[in-house]
């Protein structure tokens, strides 16, 4: 008989758990409401676009140096507590700036900043995968639960209020992310020098690719949503803290996903996963592109926990069985920024042309991406099948 797995050291999954929950208050803050900011200090919506496009391709072009760095050293929590406080003094460097070309130069930082945090905390998480049962899921739904509380919660500060205090809250979910990085637990591989992290066979690798290239169009399509959603709810008549409250909803059911995810990741594996979250976010934009109504959005955002959640938890078992640990970080950026990263600047890049020329009949766009990576995960999934690879080998 096999010897089973030793359980993991007392309070680790308190402290990787504790850690979701403390990075996502300020993406709850950030996602739903950063454009509010932006629009508040005088942005149109072309320029609220190119900012948040900046900073897609800043982590873009930092990540996978940053990631491939601490591949080679072997270190996860120091590069991850470095980046924390790089980043919370970017958010603290927003206050005197005005005009595009100043919040541009910010975002550089803050991009460059807090890119690489949630992919060096999830290669944290797999690699204590590795070594002791852990359920990657139920970890990182605490992750959800926070940025529930944050978004629903900055609706309610944010309604009646100056967009201003956006930025205060911005700046309270650096702090709490800050203090949730000093308990991490400190990981670590051997160093393997200069050699170690290399990206080539990743690049050659045609799944690794074209994995990335799916979950990308899945998550790219989100982009119109995480840039003018809130802006396009609020010219619908909803009010802040509704609009706060719709955000949160919609991460209710990843919640759920989350929590059940080794169960359904066993039973679908990463390309059936994808299929769904494909399918849901095309249905998703579908939807999206109807007259604004209350009943109408709690069904589409309700989806976000199939069009999000599940391509999340995809990419992670994917990467999981297909990269060695050595290569861990480096895959997960690169999956990140040449997948993700890439198609989601580029979404993002378009987002603001779209709204500004087509308002709501834009998510047509994101519903067709979406449509297009459910073809990819439904020709992969036959392709590995007709192969008799359950799953990719690693590169």
């Amino acid at each position: 008989m096999p010897t089973p797995a030793p359980p993991p050291p007392r309070a680790l999954r308190l402290r990787l758990a504790l850690f979701y929950a403390a990075m996502f208050v300020p993406i709850g803050v950030h996602l739903p409401f950063w454009p509010v900011w932006l629009a508040g200090r005088g942005l149109a919506p072309e320029q609220i676009s190119l900012v948040l496009t900046v900073m897609q391709v800043v982590r873009l072009v930092t990540n996978p140096f940053i990631a491939r760095m601490a591949d080679r050293l072997g270190e996860r929590k120091r590069p991850i507590m470095a980046a924390i406080i790089a980043g919370t003094i970017a958010v603290a460097a927003y206050w005197p700036m005005h005009g595009p070309a100043a919040i541009l130069a910010v975002t550089v930082l803050h991009g460059t900043a807090t890119g690489p945090i949630l992919t060096l905390h999830d290669t944290l998480t797999l690699e204590a995968g590795r070594r002791w049962p852990l359920d990657y899921g139920r970890l990182r739904l605490w992750g959800s639960i926070a940025f529930i509380a944050a978004a629903a919660g900055s609706g309610f500060v944010l309604a009646g209020r100056s967009s201003e205090w956006v930025l205060a809250l911005l700046f309270a979910g650096a702090l709490a992310c800050l203090a949730g990085g000093v308990a991490l637990p400190d990981l670590r591989l051997p160093p393997r020098g200069t050699g170690g992290g290399t990206i080539l066979p990743l690049l050659a690798s045609p799944v690794f690719m074209l994995f990335s290239l799916l979950a990308g169009l899945v998550q790219g399509s989100h982009a119109l949503l995480y840039g003018f959603g809130t802006l396009h709810w609020r010219a619908g008549g909803l009010s802040e803290s509704l609009i706060g409250m719709l955000w949160a909803e919609g991460v209710v059911a990843e919640i759920i996903l989350f929590y059940l995810g080794a169960a359904v990741s066993r039973r679908l594996g990463p390309f059936g996963l994808s299929a769904i979250a494909a399918a849901a976010a095309t249905l998703r934009w579908l939807l999206a592109t109807l007259p604004v109504s209350l009943p109408l959005l709690v069904v589409v955002q309700a989806l976000h926990g199939l069009s999000f959640g599940a391509q999340h938890l995809a990419s992670m078992l994917f990467l999981a069985k297909a990269v060695p640990p050595e290569r861990a970080a480096t895959a997960q950026a690169l999956h990140a920024t040449l997948g993700i990263g890439l198609v989601m600047g580029a979404s993002t890049w378009a987002s603001g042309r779209l709204y500004a020329a087509l308002g709501a009949r834009a998510f047509l766009v994101m519903a067709a991406m979406a449509a297009a990576a459910l073809l990819l995960a439904l020709a992969l999934a036959l392709v590995l099948r007709a192969k008799g690879e359950a799953a990719p080998a690693s590169p």
